[in-house]
């Protein structure tokens, strides 16, 4: 039986996210490293785009993006759902699968572009992939011209000087909360995972985990996140609860997922009380 072909990277943001969900679901695939002759040979002629991740699947199917790609696998592979069941915990779910993939994107490409020991690692990472028989000192050349469109990014993100101070902020907050709800539970939703702990694991591996000076902050300022982030793909928890299922909540555990208003960053936080959707700062 064939499986599915994941192409993508280690060092990928996105990929991140769909080799977490391939794994925990337990389908079959053999992950591809996007090479230069990949890029050329599939992913150009079967997408029309340079962007990775790119499942191929057993059936010859080409998907391109990571959402795309998950819910093309959910519709196959249905069970457990990452998708959960109730309609406020879908919401969580979804709202923190936008938040890793829209928001956390932005300090993820800072520290990795704007920090010179995470660069050189990129940089070096780029090449090796790209050129895995080259020498160190034709990979890093190799490294630097294509990280242009990468590093160049940033402006287009809102990474710009007057603004680092308050990404900064922003990400090393949301550590300390995601810290504290893990000291609680297991994953966001409660024993077992959901959209929103494969969509964070995307920025929290590919990028601030394994680039080695995000990855000493995040051990500095939230070990547990830092020890979990790199097992996530391992999880094999298939069944147990997803926290919050009746439609009046009643939650006994301290600590909770509250978000702010609309347009805001969900934030993790302490709380006896439900959840309540309130107006509240920007994290």
């Amino acid at each position: 039986m064939s499986s599915h072909r994941l192409l993508g990277a280690q060092v990928s943001y996105y990929t991140g996210k769909v080799r977490a969900y391939l794994d925990y679901k337990a389908i079959p695939y053999e992950e591809i490293p996007a090479r230069r002759e990949i890029y050329r040979d599939l992913i150009v002629p079967r997408t029309g785009v340079r962007f990775i991740p790119v499942l191929i699947s057993d059936d010859d199917v080409a998907v391109q993006d990571s959402t795309a790609i998950i819910d093309f696998l959910e519709a196959r592979y249905p069970h457990p759902s990452v998708y959960p069941s109730g309609k406020l915990q879908r919401w969580v779910a979804l709202l923190f699968e936008t938040y890793a993939d829209e928001w956390l994107v932005i300090p993820a490409m800072h520290y990795r572009w704007n920090v010179p020991e995470n660069r050189a690692f990129a940089l070096a990472e780029f090449g090796r992939l790209s050129a895995p028989d080259a020498t160190e000192a034709e990979q890093l050349k190799i490294g630097e011209s294509l990280a242009g469109p990468f590093a160049g990014a940033l402006p287009a993100l809102g990474v710009l000087p007057q603004a680092v101070h308050a990404i900064e902020q922003s990400y090393l907050a949301f550590l300390t909360d995601f810290d504290r709800h893990l000291a609680e539970h297991a994953f966001l939703l409660g024993q077992r995972p959901c959209i929103g702990d494969f969509a964070l694991y995307g920025p929290l591996f590919a990028h601030l985990y394994r680039d080695p000076a995000s990855g000493r902050l995040m051990r500095e300022h939230a070990p547990l996140a830092s020890s979990r982030t790199p097992t996530v793909h391992t999880c094999r928890v298939r069944s147990g609860h997803i926290a919050f299922r009746s439609k009046t909540p009643r939650v006994s555990e301290r600590s909770t997922l509250r978000t702010y208003g609309a347009g805001s960053a969900p934030r993790i936080s302490t709380s006896r009380s439900i959840p309540k959707l309130e107006r509240g700062p920007m994290r």
